[in-house]
């Protein structure tokens, strides 16, 4: 059997020939291709196969791999019909990829028939890699399960060892062609598309990036139904080191299809989930208006790429104005007409149609710039159903022009009964003094933001001097020592220019605050806001986000202070940047999230406070993505105090959408990744531990590499990680752990509040392990902690706490000190209506009355927690 190394290594030597070949005129390539080759007449029927399939086949961009070619010299997939693999046998090839082959399946045997489809490895590419990647493929089916994505049914190894996968055997016609066999308008067209977003999302939820979405990857079976197929070169964007560098990458094969490459995988930048909006954007583009956004001499792989390199998309409706390309065909040569014709329409109105927001809707999916694309498969699914919907699109600034047409083919006689009324009573004059006075204030806002550009240069150029060699004699300046000097000249710079001074103060104290030194940031931002009162309400938005940043900072210290500071800046922001503005959102999510963590409201109200930010983060027209992921991800689990605030959506696909989203944002090492990844860790726990104990890891390592674990946040991150073990039965791996913590927050913050955490946890483990005189003082000190956060008696962190100090009491002996304080919180417990916190002051009183010998007491209290349990 021929070898996975000699499949690759004779692929190298034809790639390379085929790239030579196609840098050369079509008149000198045979020439070229019989000197290269130096006799060797299989390598030259190879190279000169591939070579010609770019200028005769008019598809040859949409092979996912030119390996495809090579490995069919080295396999016959005709010797697998007829074989039984598992209970199925293979009829027939229907399919073939770069690794496998797809073949159509019949049950064998049973009281049912059964057709499926049926993916072999090919002969010869059983190298470890690319056995690997037959297994990814696996484990990415099988995490996936939607109505519009083929599902995985099973999965094993044939007689000879190769891997196979049993999938369901979807019976249709790529998306194009379906839609223009049936002659599909635009609208119907829209609509299909919109679904297939959606089951892209699902896999962008599930951490899976497609990268190969394509119209022949995208079927529809007989009833209309989209099936999304082929995960063959999909991206874990979550993966073990191990399975990053997939075997394509490795050998030198970049894992695309080149007509459907997004710039990043052209260049080889990371991959993220904007691969996938970019290739849908492609989709889209193909299924409105027939042709593709590049226009190209060749279809040569080199061309395609370049010109996704050099030039910018034509719009869709400018491309039907284009004459008909190489491998284009139609009556009398006017393909326009025929594309026209498949959408049920004539050229000019088809070009209308598209004009306008599918334009628009197709050049933000395919912005060169994956930042600048949709934030999401969903997002683009929704913009094309506001269009449908006839309502303004998010990838179109909303200008009140923009919106008013919007409204006019809404609700066209009402919008036109009141332009007559309103035009009688407008004259020419007035309107040029209108447009005079907009002028002028633009000219104004634009003077001021230019003198304000002038003075932040000036300050940061006085503050760089500082790092010159004349002040360092030599020596380096760090980051914190440029940023304590900036804060340090900006107590008596500008201060006649309260607005610039404002933006430079609240900039370095979010500086600080990323570094956890939150002292310096709260005392910049309230001067700030002194410097914000000072001017008029034109700054409305930044003072509230300032007002917010000191609120947050406070929530814990002096909650009371921080919902007077929330409210004030929630009531300046709505009355002056409006209700829909970023900054309202960012005060709901924030002020939300300090309710719910102390309790003290009840779920509807912090439900409605989420639900209204994320109405507006998914609206706006401006890049608020970390905003989203944000509150995404406080609202999937809430907090101790108050855990059940979903709104029917599973809590891991709200926090795997933040993680999408940051990892889009920022990529895959950042403070906020990891701070994604280690809420889905704790998400993810109750089913899968292993995976949460990995995810947290990997957030750490992240924390540690960027600004070591003395940053607020590891802190909170290595504590997690700990309890994840403690709940794993592993106190050998969590204490350790919680002992490192303890000891980095007494390094970096011996007053956080937040050190209650791993002391309480620390004590319990310590408890178990017998050790109650250890535990006892621990425990003292988290209850403290605890109650500086101004918390309730009945909060579920008081109860646990307490029953832990109770437990180490009586472990040593107090078993009355133990007593009185477990029916106290008993007490505390059953006058706010039985909290979570019951069943543990339920636990530790049985413990206790077995410790103690009092037999009756304990059945009492026993019978009881079964009776709690069982409610």
């Amino acid at each position: 059997m021929t070898t996975g190394k000699v499949v690759l290594d004779r692929w190298r030597e034809v790639n390379a020939l085929f790239d030579a070949a196609l840098d050369r005129a079509p008149s000198a390539r045979a020439a070229f291709l019989r000197e290269a080759c130096g006799g060797d007449e299989d390598l030259l029927r190879l190279a000169s196969e591939l070579v010609a399939s770019v200028e005769t086949a008019p598809d040859f961009l949409e092979d996912p791999a030119l390996l495809v070619t090579l490995a069919d010299e080295l396999d016959c997939d005709a010797e697998d019909v007829g074989r039984r693999v598992g209970a199925y046998r293979l009829l027939a090839p229907i399919g073939r990829g770069g690794t496998g082959t797809v073949y159509a399946a019949e049950r064998v045997g049973g009281d049912f028939e059964q057709r499926l489809a049926v993916k072999i490895l090919r002969r010869g590419l059983d190298t470890a890699d690319v056995l690997e990647r037959f297994r990814a493929e696996r484990r990415i089916l099988a995490s996936l399960s939607h109505p519009n994505i083929a599902r995985l049914y099973d999965g094993g190894a044939t007689d000879d060892g190769r891997p196979y996968l049993i999938m369901e055997l979807v019976e249709g016609e790529p998306i194009t062609e379906y839609c223009d066999s049936r002659r599909l308008g635009i609208g119907e067209r829209l609509r299909l598309f919109a679904t297939v977003c959606r089951a892209v999302q699902h896999a962008h939820r599930k951490l899976i990036v497609h990268r190969d979405i394509k119209p022949s990857n995208i079927l529809v079976t007989g009833d209309g139904t989209p099936k999304l197929l082929d995960f063959g070169i999909a991206k874990l964007l979550h993966a073990d080191p191990a399975l990053r560098d997939t075997p394509l990458t490795r050998t030198g094969l970049r894992p695309m299809t080149p007509a459907y490459a997004s710039p990043e995988q052209v260049r080889g930048d990371p991959i993220t989930t904007a691969v996938d909006v970019y290739q849908l954007g492609l989709l889209l583009y193909e299924l409105v208006s027939g042709r593709r956004p590049y226009r190209i001499e060749s279809r040569s792989p080199q061309a395609f790429e370049t010109a996704v390199r050099e030039q910018d998309p034509e719009r869709p409706s400018q491309a039907l104005r284009r004459r008909g390309e190489a491998g284009e065909a139609g009556p009398g040569g006017d393909i326009v007409a025929v594309i026209a014709t498949r959408r049920g329409t004539d050229p000019r109105r088809l070009r209308a149609r598209l004009s306008g927001d599918i334009d628009t809707i197709v050049a933000k999916a395919l912005r060169s710039e994956p930042e600048q694309r949709y934030a999401s498969a969903a997002d683009l699914a929704e913009d094309v159903e506001r269009h449908l919907d006839r309502r303004p699109v998010a990838a179109r600034p909303a200008t009140w022009g923009y919106r008013a047409k919007k409204l006019i083919r809404r609700r066209p006689g009402t919008v036109a009964a009141g332009m007559l009324i309103s035009l009688a009573g407008i004259g020419y004059s007035a309107t040029l003094q209108l447009h005079a006075q907009a002028l002028e204030r633009e000219r104004d806002r634009a003077r001021v933001e230019a003198e304000k550009a002038r003075q932040v240069a000036g300050f940061m150029r006085e503050v760089f001097t500082f790092s010159g060699p004349n002040v360092t004699k030599g020596g380096m300046v760090t980051a914190r020592e440029l940023l304590d000097e900036a804060a340090r000249r900006l107590e008596v710079r500008l201060v006649e220019q309260p607005p610039v001074r404002a933006s430079l103060l609240s900039a370095i104290a979010r500086v600080y605050q990323e570094y956890g030194v939150n002292e310096r940031a709260l005392a910049l931002y309230t001067d700030a806001v002194s410097a914000r009162r000072l001017v008029a309400t034109e700054h409305a938005a930044d003072h509230a986000d300032d007002l917010r940043a000191i609120a947050f900072l406070l929530q814990r210290s002096d909650p009371a202070r921080s919902d007077s500071l929330y409210r004030e800046a929630l009531t300046l922001a709505e009355r002056h940047a409006g209700p829909s503005h970023q900054v309202v959102g960012r005060i709901l999510t924030d002020y939300g999230h300090s309710l719910s963590f102390r309790g003290v409201v009840p779920n509807e109200e912090v439900r409605a406070m989420y639900r209204r930010a994320i109405r507006i983060f998914r609206e706006s027209t401006d890049d608020v993505r970390e905003n989203l992921a944000h509150v995404l991800v406080i609202s999937a689990y809430g907090s101790e105090a108050n855990p059940l605030l979903l709104d029917g959506e599973s809590g891991p696909d709200r926090m795997r959408e933040a993680l999408e989203l940051r990892i889009a944002l920022l990529g895959e090492e950042s403070i906020e990744v990891a701070g994604s990844l280690s809420d889905l860790a704790l998400a993810v726990e109750p089913d899968d531990s292993e995976e949460s104990v990995r995810l947290l890891r990997r957030a750490v390592e992240i924390m540690d590499k960027l600004v070591q674990k003395r940053h607020p946040q590891a802190l909170g991150m290595l504590s997690n990680l700990a309890a994840v073990h403690r709940d794993r039965g592993e106190l050998d791996l969590a204490e350790p752990i919680f002992r490192e913590t303890i000891a980095l927050y007494d390094q970096v913050d011996p007053n956080s509040s937040s050190k209650a955490y791993p002391l309480s946890h620390l004590g319990g483990i310590l408890n178990t392990l017998g050790r109650g005189a250890e535990a006892e003082p621990l425990l003292v000190e988290s209850l403290e902690r605890f109650r500086t956060m101004q918390l309730g008696p009945e909060d579920i962190r008081i109860l646990k706490t307490s029953s832990h100090l109770a437990t180490s009491m009586f472990l040593h002996g107090r078993f009355g000190d133990a007593e009185r304080v477990l029916l106290g919180i008993d007490r505390r417990a059953r006058s706010a209506g039985g909290p979570p916190g019951t069943q543990f002051v339920l636990e530790a009183l049985v413990e206790l009355y077995d410790a103690w010998g009092r037999t009756g007491d304990a059945d009492r209290y026993r019978a009881e927690l079964e009776m709690h349990m069982a409610r």
